[in-house]
C-alpha cells in the first residue's frame, strides 16, 4: 500500500473536509488524525509524530497554517508540509 506505516496529520477547520480527507488517507493505507487549528495541531504534532501534514492555510481565528509552517520548519523540518487550499495566493490570505 502507498502510505504503509506513514502517519497523516490534517489540519483543516472545516470538520467534513477534514473528515474526508482522513477517509481517503486510511483507504490508502495511512495513519490519520485531524486538528481543526494550530493548537490542536500543536498538540497532535506532540502525540501523533506525523510524517507529514496536509493543512489548510485559512484556520479560522488565530493563527494560520502559514503561521504553523513557519514554526514547524525550524522546531520539526523532518515534517513534510502540504497545503491544500482555495487560496491561489497568500495575499487572498491575509499573508504577506
Amino acid at each position: 500500500m502507498p502510505g504503509a506505516g506513514r502517519r497523516m496529520l490534517i489540519v483543516e477547520d472545516e470538520p467534513l473536509m477534514a473528515s474526508l480527507l482522513a477517509e481517503v488517507l486510511l483507504g490508502h493505507g495511512f495513519a490519520a488524525e485531524t486538528a481543526h487549528d494550530v493548537i490542536e495541531a500543536r498538540a497532535a504534532i506532540r502525540h501523533f509524530d506525523p510524517d507529514g501534514i496536509l493543512m489548510d492555510i485559512s484556520l479560522g481565528d488565530g493563527p494560520s497554517g502559514v503561521d504553523l509552517a513557519r514554526v514547524l520548519a525550524g522546531q520539526r523540518p523532518d515534517i513534510a508540509i502540504i497545503f491544500l487550499t482555495k487560496h491561489t495566493d497568500l495575499r487572498t490570505a491575509g499573508i504577506d
